[in-house]
Protein backbone atom coordinates (compact mmCIF):
# COMPACT_ATOMS: atom_id res chain seq x y z
CA UNK A 1 0.00 0.00 0.00
CA UNK A 2 2.53 2.39 0.97
CA UNK A 3 4.36 1.61 -2.12
CA UNK A 4 1.23 2.29 -4.36
CA UNK A 5 1.34 5.59 -3.03
CA UNK A 6 4.74 6.62 -3.05
CA UNK A 7 4.33 6.02 -6.78
CA UNK A 8 1.24 8.04 -7.51
CA UNK A 9 2.84 11.01 -5.54
CA UNK A 10 5.89 10.91 -8.21
CA UNK A 11 3.29 10.73 -10.72
CA UNK A 12 1.25 13.85 -9.95
CA UNK A 13 1.49 16.50 -11.59
CA UNK A 14 0.97 20.17 -10.92
CA UNK A 15 -0.82 22.38 -13.24
CA UNK A 16 -1.59 25.83 -11.58
CA UNK A 17 -3.77 25.56 -9.00
CA UNK A 18 -6.37 23.38 -9.87
CA UNK A 19 -6.38 19.79 -8.91
CA UNK A 20 -5.79 16.86 -11.63
CA UNK A 21 -7.78 14.13 -11.14
CA UNK A 22 -4.65 12.04 -9.76
CA UNK A 23 -4.13 14.94 -7.32
CA UNK A 24 -8.08 15.11 -6.56
CA UNK A 25 -8.22 11.18 -5.54
CA UNK A 26 -5.01 11.29 -3.47
CA UNK A 27 -6.44 14.06 -1.53
CA UNK A 28 -9.51 11.21 -0.64
CA UNK A 29 -6.96 9.12 0.23
CA UNK A 30 -5.07 11.98 2.27
CA UNK A 31 -8.16 12.56 4.37
CA UNK A 32 -9.46 8.99 5.05
CA UNK A 33 -5.39 7.75 6.41
CA UNK A 34 -6.61 10.79 9.02
CA UNK A 35 -10.37 9.98 9.36
CA UNK A 36 -10.85 13.52 8.30
CA UNK A 37 -13.79 15.52 9.68
CA UNK A 38 -14.56 19.71 8.90
CA UNK A 39 -13.98 22.17 11.22
CA UNK A 40 -17.69 23.56 11.02
CA UNK A 41 -18.84 19.56 11.59
CA UNK A 42 -16.62 18.46 14.47
CA UNK A 43 -19.04 18.84 17.11
CA UNK A 44 -20.99 16.21 15.29
CA UNK A 45 -20.73 12.82 16.49
CA UNK A 46 -19.13 10.57 13.49
CA UNK A 47 -18.63 7.35 13.93
CA UNK A 48 -15.75 6.52 11.33
CA UNK A 49 -14.28 3.20 10.79
CA UNK A 50 -10.58 2.91 9.10
CA UNK A 51 -10.35 4.28 5.60
CA UNK A 52 -13.38 6.78 6.59
CA UNK A 53 -13.82 10.83 6.09
CA UNK A 54 -16.31 13.15 6.19
CA UNK A 55 -16.20 15.67 3.42
CA UNK A 56 -18.59 18.46 1.89
CA UNK A 57 -18.67 18.67 -2.15
CA UNK A 58 -18.28 22.30 -1.40
CA UNK A 59 -14.99 22.01 0.79
CA UNK A 60 -13.79 19.98 -1.99
CA UNK A 61 -14.44 22.01 -4.89
CA UNK A 62 -12.87 24.86 -2.98
CA UNK A 63 -9.99 22.76 -2.34
CA UNK A 64 -9.36 21.32 -5.57
CA UNK A 65 -10.49 24.55 -7.44
CA UNK A 66 -13.49 22.72 -9.06
CA UNK A 67 -16.90 23.38 -9.93
CA UNK A 68 -19.35 21.74 -7.62
CA UNK A 69 -20.97 19.90 -10.70
CA UNK A 70 -17.49 18.56 -11.39
CA UNK A 71 -16.59 17.29 -8.00
CA UNK A 72 -20.15 15.43 -7.68
CA UNK A 73 -19.40 14.09 -10.64
CA UNK A 74 -16.07 12.15 -9.93
CA UNK A 75 -17.41 11.24 -6.82
CA UNK A 76 -20.32 9.35 -8.65
CA UNK A 77 -17.42 7.91 -10.87
CA UNK A 78 -15.40 6.43 -8.55
CA UNK A 79 -18.41 5.17 -6.92
CA UNK A 80 -19.35 3.69 -10.03
CA UNK A 81 -15.70 2.34 -10.38
CA UNK A 82 -16.15 0.52 -6.47
CA UNK A 83 -12.99 2.67 -5.81
CA UNK A 84 -14.69 4.67 -2.78
CA UNK A 85 -18.18 3.91 -1.13
CA UNK A 86 -20.20 7.09 -0.13
CA UNK A 87 -22.91 7.63 2.32
CA UNK A 88 -24.46 10.72 1.64
CA UNK A 89 -25.71 12.22 4.98
CA UNK A 90 -28.14 16.07 4.69
CA UNK A 91 -25.38 18.13 4.92
CA UNK A 92 -22.45 16.26 4.43
CA UNK A 93 -21.14 12.68 3.20
CA UNK A 94 -19.23 10.05 4.86
CA UNK A 95 -16.70 8.58 2.21
CA UNK A 96 -15.09 5.23 2.27
CA UNK A 97 -11.67 4.59 0.93
CA UNK A 98 -11.70 0.39 0.66
CA UNK A 99 -8.24 0.05 0.19
CA UNK A 100 -7.62 1.70 3.52
CA UNK A 101 -10.50 0.45 5.33
CA UNK A 102 -8.59 -3.16 4.95
CA UNK A 103 -7.27 -3.74 8.46
CA UNK A 104 -4.83 -6.99 9.40
CA UNK A 105 -6.18 -10.12 10.48
CA UNK A 106 -5.80 -10.07 14.13
CA UNK A 107 -4.36 -13.65 15.99
CA UNK A 108 -6.48 -15.39 18.16
CA UNK A 109 -4.24 -14.50 21.05
CA UNK A 110 -4.18 -10.68 20.02
CA UNK A 111 -8.08 -10.98 19.59
CA UNK A 112 -8.07 -13.04 23.32
CA UNK A 113 -5.67 -9.97 24.85
CA UNK A 114 -8.27 -7.35 23.60
CA UNK A 115 -11.35 -8.97 25.47
CA UNK A 116 -9.37 -9.44 28.22
CA UNK A 117 -8.43 -5.65 28.20
CA UNK A 118 -11.94 -4.87 28.38
CA UNK A 119 -12.94 -7.09 30.98
CA UNK A 120 -10.40 -5.64 33.11
CA UNK A 121 -10.87 -2.04 32.12
CA UNK A 122 -15.15 -2.60 33.31
CA UNK A 123 -14.04 -4.34 36.52
CA UNK A 124 -11.80 -1.76 37.43
CA UNK A 125 -14.20 0.94 36.29
CA UNK A 126 -16.48 -0.32 38.84
CA UNK A 127 -14.27 -0.13 41.77
CA UNK A 128 -13.45 3.58 40.30
CA UNK A 129 -16.69 4.00 40.47
CA UNK A 130 -17.53 2.82 44.04
CA UNK A 131 -19.93 -0.07 43.07
CA UNK A 132 -17.25 -2.40 43.79
CA UNK A 133 -14.81 -2.99 47.13
CA UNK A 134 -10.94 -2.95 46.17
CA UNK A 135 -10.99 -6.53 47.60
CA UNK A 136 -13.57 -7.56 45.55
CA UNK A 137 -11.75 -5.94 42.73
CA UNK A 138 -8.88 -7.98 43.39
CA UNK A 139 -10.44 -10.75 43.38
CA UNK A 140 -12.31 -9.94 40.42
CA UNK A 141 -8.70 -9.53 38.20
CA UNK A 142 -7.52 -12.09 39.53
CA UNK A 143 -10.11 -14.73 38.22
CA UNK A 144 -10.17 -12.40 35.22
CA UNK A 145 -6.34 -13.20 34.51
CA UNK A 146 -6.82 -16.78 35.23
CA UNK A 147 -9.35 -17.53 32.88
CA UNK A 148 -7.64 -15.39 30.08
CA UNK A 149 -4.70 -17.70 30.40
CA UNK A 150 -6.35 -20.66 30.56
CA UNK A 151 -8.16 -19.83 27.48
CA UNK A 152 -4.73 -18.68 25.96
CA UNK A 153 -3.80 -22.45 26.47
CA UNK A 154 -6.05 -23.66 24.95
CA UNK A 155 -5.91 -21.19 21.88
CA UNK A 156 -2.11 -22.33 21.43
CA UNK A 157 -2.81 -26.11 21.87
CA UNK A 158 -5.14 -26.14 19.26
CA UNK A 159 -2.41 -23.79 17.09
CA UNK A 160 -0.24 -26.52 18.06
CA UNK A 161 -1.68 -29.45 17.42
CA UNK A 162 -1.61 -30.97 21.04
CA UNK A 163 2.05 -30.72 20.74
CA UNK A 164 3.44 -29.71 24.92
CA UNK A 165 4.01 -25.86 25.26
CA UNK A 166 6.11 -24.85 28.58
CA UNK A 167 4.87 -23.44 31.30
CA UNK A 168 4.41 -19.86 32.86
CA UNK A 169 5.36 -19.47 36.93
CA UNK A 170 1.15 -18.79 37.06
CA UNK A 171 1.05 -22.93 36.07
CA UNK A 172 -1.11 -22.23 32.76
CA UNK A 173 0.63 -24.20 29.61
CA UNK A 174 1.33 -21.25 27.62
CA UNK A 175 5.07 -19.71 26.45
CA UNK A 176 6.46 -17.63 28.89
CA UNK A 177 6.06 -14.63 26.38
CA UNK A 178 2.30 -14.76 26.25
CA UNK A 179 2.11 -15.10 30.04
CA UNK A 180 3.69 -11.84 30.27
CA UNK A 181 1.58 -10.33 27.44
CA UNK A 182 -1.68 -11.16 29.71
CA UNK A 183 0.03 -9.91 33.05
CA UNK A 184 1.67 -7.22 31.06
CA UNK A 185 -2.14 -6.05 29.96
CA UNK A 186 -3.66 -6.75 33.57
CA UNK A 187 -0.70 -4.50 35.33
CA UNK A 188 -1.39 -1.56 32.99
CA UNK A 189 -5.54 -1.83 33.30
CA UNK A 190 -4.59 -1.52 37.18
CA UNK A 191 -2.53 1.47 36.49
CA UNK A 192 -4.56 3.23 34.09
CA UNK A 193 -7.41 2.93 36.56
CA UNK A 194 -5.27 3.94 40.12
CA UNK A 195 -4.17 6.92 38.29
CA UNK A 196 -7.59 7.86 36.98
CA UNK A 197 -8.91 7.43 39.98
CA UNK A 198 -6.68 9.31 42.10
CA UNK A 199 -6.27 12.48 40.03
CA UNK A 200 -9.59 11.81 38.62
CA UNK A 201 -11.51 14.08 41.47
CA UNK A 202 -9.88 17.44 40.15
CA UNK A 203 -12.25 19.34 38.73
CA UNK A 204 -12.15 22.14 35.78
CA UNK A 205 -12.34 24.98 38.17
CA UNK A 206 -9.34 23.83 40.22
CA UNK A 207 -7.33 23.66 37.15
CA UNK A 208 -8.28 26.63 35.51
CA UNK A 209 -7.62 28.22 38.89
CA UNK A 210 -4.00 27.10 39.17
CA UNK A 211 -2.70 26.61 35.10
CA UNK A 212 -4.30 29.52 33.74
CA UNK A 213 -3.04 31.99 35.66
CA UNK A 214 0.34 30.29 35.43
CA UNK A 215 -0.06 30.55 31.91
CA UNK A 216 -1.34 33.96 30.91
CA UNK A 217 0.29 35.79 34.71
CA UNK A 218 3.94 34.33 35.08
CA UNK A 219 4.64 33.24 31.72
CA UNK A 220 3.08 36.22 29.85
CA UNK A 221 1.10 33.51 27.59
CA UNK A 222 4.09 32.78 26.15
CA UNK A 223 3.96 29.25 24.07
CA UNK A 224 7.65 29.06 24.29
CA UNK A 225 7.95 29.42 27.94
CA UNK A 226 4.95 27.51 28.96
CA UNK A 227 6.15 24.15 27.05
CA UNK A 228 9.52 24.25 28.82
CA UNK A 229 8.00 24.81 31.98
CA UNK A 230 5.88 21.37 31.33
CA UNK A 231 8.68 19.82 30.68
CA UNK A 232 9.79 20.95 33.66
CA UNK A 233 6.94 20.20 35.55
CA UNK A 234 6.84 16.38 33.98
CA UNK A 235 10.22 16.01 35.47
CA UNK A 236 9.29 17.35 38.59
CA UNK A 237 6.54 14.98 38.62
CA UNK A 238 7.98 12.09 37.52
CA UNK A 239 11.39 12.26 38.79
CA UNK A 240 11.33 14.72 42.06
CA UNK A 241 13.58 16.90 40.65
CA UNK A 242 14.47 18.52 37.54
CA UNK A 243 17.59 19.72 36.06
CA UNK A 244 16.02 23.54 34.59
CA UNK A 245 15.08 24.16 38.27
CA UNK A 246 18.30 23.61 39.81
CA UNK A 247 19.53 27.57 39.72
CA UNK A 248 16.18 28.86 40.45
CA UNK A 249 15.01 30.04 43.90
CA UNK A 250 12.82 28.15 46.65
CA UNK A 251 9.94 29.71 45.76
CA UNK A 252 9.96 28.73 42.64
CA UNK A 253 10.51 25.34 43.17
CA UNK A 254 7.97 25.86 45.23
CA UNK A 255 5.36 26.84 42.62
CA UNK A 256 5.98 24.17 39.85
CA UNK A 257 5.86 21.15 43.21
CA UNK A 258 2.08 22.69 43.48
CA UNK A 259 1.58 22.57 39.81
CA UNK A 260 2.63 18.75 39.10
CA UNK A 261 -0.73 17.29 40.61
CA UNK A 262 -2.93 19.94 38.13
CA UNK A 263 -0.36 18.98 34.89
CA UNK A 264 -1.31 15.28 35.67
CA UNK A 265 -4.67 15.68 36.10
CA UNK A 266 -5.13 17.42 33.03
CA UNK A 267 -3.43 14.10 31.60
CA UNK A 268 -5.98 12.49 33.34
CA UNK A 269 -8.96 13.71 32.95
CA UNK A 270 -8.40 14.50 29.49
CA UNK A 271 -11.62 14.33 27.28
CA UNK A 272 -11.75 15.68 23.54
CA UNK A 273 -14.90 16.25 21.96
CA UNK A 274 -13.54 16.08 18.65
CA UNK A 275 -10.50 13.45 18.08
CA UNK A 276 -7.55 15.55 16.39
CA UNK A 277 -6.85 13.32 14.02
CA UNK A 278 -10.64 13.69 12.47
CA UNK A 279 -9.96 17.76 12.72
CA UNK A 280 -6.89 18.57 10.59
CA UNK A 281 -7.60 20.82 8.20
CA UNK A 282 -5.78 19.77 5.40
Amino acid sequence: MSERMSLLEFLKERSGIRLSKLEAYLDLVDKASVQYIPKDLCKQEFSLSNGQFVITITELAGCWHWHRATVRTFIEQLEKMNQISVTRLTKSQIITIPMLAETPAVSPIDAALDVFRQKMRTVLDGWRSGKMSVSACASECEQLYEDATEEAAIILQKADNGNSIGKVPCGSNIPESVGHAFCMTALTAVCEATFHQVLGQETDNTLATSLLPFFYKDLGGDWLSFIEAAKAISELALDGSSPALQQESAAIKSQFQSLCRPFLAIIANQEVSCPAKGCINL
